[in-house]
This record gives structure tokens, sequence and C-alpha cells, in this order.
């Protein structure tokens, strides 16, 4: 009973560690993509970051935050899911919308991704992929 004991809280140590090294390493890089997924373009759609567009001829944008937050202000880079290119992928329309990183929307805790270009129709799904580095 005593090394079945010990067994469980040597696992219940390791997950409370594993846990926080996790915690750690987002301080200084985070992505949009699966866990297992290396960031690319053209690399699919698991864990993407889509919005739908309000209005006609808009230039919708979403707010990331950071839970924690980074340890400094990130490099952000974007990879369209669907096509070789860092552009928004209008999922609707199967067209490309150019990307906006407004530099005044980007903290340690949170960044904003715009388009800079207009989404025609209302409804419109738009989709990215995000890497955020702060270095080490």
């Amino acid at each position: 009973m005593q090394m079945k004991s010990l067994f469980l809280s040597s696992v219940a140590a390791l997950v409370i560690f594993a846990a926080q090294e996790f915690a750690n390493v987002r301080r200084f890089y985070r992505k949009s993509f699966s866990l297992g997924t290396a960031p690319a373009q053209n690399a699919g759609t698991a864990g993407q970051i889509c919005l739908t567009n309000q209005i006609a001829s808009g230039e919708p944008s979403v707010a990331i935050s950071f839970d924690p937050p980074m340890n400094s202000t990130p490099t952000i880079t974007t990879y369209n899911p669907s096509a070789a290119n860092a552009n928004w992928r209008d999922e609707t329309s199967s067209s490309d919308v150019t990307v906006n990183l407004p530099s005044v929307a980007k903290s340690s805790a949170a960044f904003t991704i715009a388009a800079a270009s207009t989404i025609a129709n209302v409804g419109d799904l738009a989709c990215v992929h995000y890497t955020a580095d702060a270095g080490l």
C-alpha cells in the first residue's frame, strides 16, 4: 500500500511540475496551432482564430489576450491556414484578406489582428493562425 501511495504522489508531483513548466514557457511563446503542429503557412485549420464579418465592406479585428501575460511585448507572426501567405483566409469566399497588426494594440498582455483591407460580405468567416514570440 505504501508503494502505491508513493507512486501516486510522484505522479501528482510530476503533473504539477509539467503544468508549471507549461505556464512558464507560455510567458515566452504562444501559438494558435495545435500542440503537435509546427507553425507554417497552409498547415490546416485546427486551432485557427476566426471571426465573422459584421458589416458590409468591413475591416474586422480580433483581440487575443495572454493569460498569463508574456514576459515582454512579443513579435507576432501570422499564418494563413489554407494558403501559402500570412493573410486572413476568407473561408466563405475562398479568398485572402491582408493582415494588419496595429502596434498600438500590442502589449505583453494582448494584441489585435485586424484586416487591412475590406471583407465584402456580411457573415463571411475569416480565419488566421499566429505565433507570439517574446524571446528569452
